[in-house]
């Protein structure tokens, strides 16, 4: 046998010990905890949304911050854009919503909401980033669009006449979502109070206008 043979022969036994080594040492997909597989048994949207809140339109506006008009209309717009691709115990598209409108309701930790929820607070994440996104591409021409002239002179007559302020073509507040703070965001989120925040604007160009619009919400969600 040749010098080269001998010296080929080794490399190619060389290359399949590390292919048995990377074969033995991949990692084995993570077993889904317990509490997550009875999500569709004992989440809050069968055991809480479903058998409770959708009868009672009080407790339901409470929970939503939404009626179930309004629920309905904002789910018929962006329904289309979160529906889950595979049908298989996938999160329906309403539950996403439900799932969103709380933690801007209450500004829940993503941990608390995956126990309530019975879904991972790293899916969760995804979920509330994505449902925003859509949110603020498809609300925001429907319910501010662009203002003519004319328009600013009506809203600036309506605020005179109803609530005596002048020169004024809108309102706008705030709201503190509370979060958990991103990796590495040093004091990045941080506010006086001691946690940790994103601020959304929220804007009103009409009075009476019961459908707020979230105009300013950052991505770093």
């Amino acid at each position: 046998m040749s010098v080269n043979t001998a010296a080929v022969i080794a490399l190619l036994l060389e290359e399949e010990d590390d292919d048995i080594l990377l074969l033995h040492s991949r990692k084995r997909r993570k077993l889904v905890m317990p509490l997550y597989t009875r999500r569709t048994a004992e989440g809050s949207y069968t055991a809480l949304i479903k058998r409770h809140l959708l009868g009672d339109e009080n407790i339901f506006r409470s929970y939503c911050r939404l009626n179930n008009r309004q629920f309905t209309f904002v789910l018929s717009v962006i329904k289309d854009d979160i529906m889950p691709q595979c049908l298989r115990k996938a999160i329906s598209a309403e539950e996403k919503l439900y799932l969103t409108l709380r933690f801007l309701a209450t500004g829940e930790s993503y941990r608390s909401l995956s126990f309530a929820y019975r879904i991972s607070p790293s899916y969760i994440s995804r979920v509330v980033k994505n449902v925003l996104k859509i949110l603020r591409i498809r609300l925001l021409p429907m319910l501010m669009p662009p203002s003519t002239e004319s328009d600013f002179r009506r809203i600036e007559e309506e605020f005179w006449l109803k609530c005596n302020i002048p020169n004024c073509v809108g309102a706008i507040d705030g709201k503190h979502v509370h979060i958990r703070a991103p990796e590495k965001s040093g004091s990045l989120f941080s506010n006086y109070k001691d946690f940790f925040q994103l601020f959304c604007w929220l804007l009103w160009t009409q009075i009476g206008n019961s459908l707020a619009l979230m105009s300013a919400l950052t991505e770093k969600v």
